[in-house]
């Protein structure tokens, strides 16, 4: 066995017999350290240092579990015990966590908890030895952080102009329904709804009334598919909308109701704004013969047939006089 290190034996040497020594540890090095009674249950020595922390003065705390049980979040409280109970049962399983507490000021202060449990002759847990560290910015950079990388994602996959998903969003969107969509004799439709004559409303109104029919035409849309439904603007004045029902006269029921909202709405009533809209269908069975992946189902030939088959549909609703519905055969 290595010979221990000297310097390691005289510096616990003098913790055991200088107290300034571990008075500098407790102050210099943590934020904090604890000691429970376990067995008592309501005992716990507390420095002074979270306290300070949290914006209390020490002398108006008593050494008591209760103390600080009142001003750390519930929810952490819960994970904190769970993980006690976990490292009494195995010693292996370490006591550590990251948990909130409510400052003094009302702020939210994040605070690393982790301790080692003390066991008697029996291997019974008697007493908590443990350490606080304020890691409060730490969580303030990776909350920060996180917000940003959704800012991002968000970007990513949603139309800038509309709010709504682009088309990477709507790809995702359906891999995400496939994933969910367990019956083989589920039915997945994809409607593109394309606006009449946009280039003459352009030419007539201008670019910044185009774009203004495009964002009540979104909103419309919206307003009219259910929250089940997946809505995009999928490329110009063309959105996408994918369904994942069990009944095509279901599929037909929500693109008409929608339709109807675009003719009803009194500013692009007075553009003469209307849709030409087309629907294809497939069921869950027939989707999976088109992916290219036997382990899972590659959205991307289910997006490229849907999309192709909805706009020939659409095509010929504008063929036939556009304002109107075409299913695709």
């Amino acid at each position: 066995m290595a010979e221990e290190n000297y310097l390691k034996e005289e510096l616990y040497s003098l913790i055991s017999s200088n107290p300034e020594i571990f008075d500098f540890i407790c102050e210099s090095s943590l934020d904090g350290i604890w000691y429970w009674d376990v067995v008592e249950g309501n005992n716990e020595w507390m420095s002074p240092e979270l306290w300070h922390l949290l914006g209390y003065d020490p002398a108006d705390k008593a050494h008591l579990v209760t103390e600080w049980q009142e001003l750390i979040n519930q929810d952490d409280l819960k994970l904190a015990t769970k993980n006690f109970l976990l490292h009494c049962e195995d010693p292996n399983h370490k006591y550590d966590q990251e948990v909130r507490y409510k400052h003094k000021n009302g702020t939210t202060v994040w605070v690393r908890c982790r301790g080692k449990a003390i066991r008697d002759e029996n291997g019974k847990v008697i007493r908590l030895f443990g350490a606080h560290t304020d890691i409060t910015e730490l969580k303030r950079t990776q909350l920060e952080l996180e917000r940003k990388n959704e800012q991002l994602q968000h970007m990513v996959t949603h139309d800038n102009l509309t709010g709504l998903l682009n088309r990477k969003g709507l790809s995702d969107c359906l891999s995400d329904a496939l994933k969910k969509t367990g019956c083989d004799r589920a039915m997945i439709g994809m409607a593109v709804i394309d606006v009449d004559n946009f280039k003459v409303i352009n030419d007539t109104y201008g670019h910044v009334h185009g774009d203004r029919v495009l964002t009540l035409v979104a909103q419309t849309l919206k307003n009219s598919v259910r929250d089940t439904d997946y809505l995009s603007r999928f490329a110009g004045d063309e959105f996408a909308l994918l369904m994942l029902d069990k009944s095509e006269g279901c599929f037909l029921k929500i693109l008409e109701r929608a339709k109807s909202a675009i003719s009803a709405n009194a500013e692009l009533r007075k553009m003469h704004v209307t849709v030409s809209v087309g629907i294809s269908y497939f069921l869950l069975e027939e989707i999976k013969i088109l992916s290219t992946s036997s382990e899972a189902i590659d959205p991307a030939p289910v997006l490229k047939s849907l999309i192709y088959r909805a706009d020939q549909a659409m095509y010929e609703s504008k063929r036939i006089g556009r304002d109107t519905i075409t299913v695709s055969n």
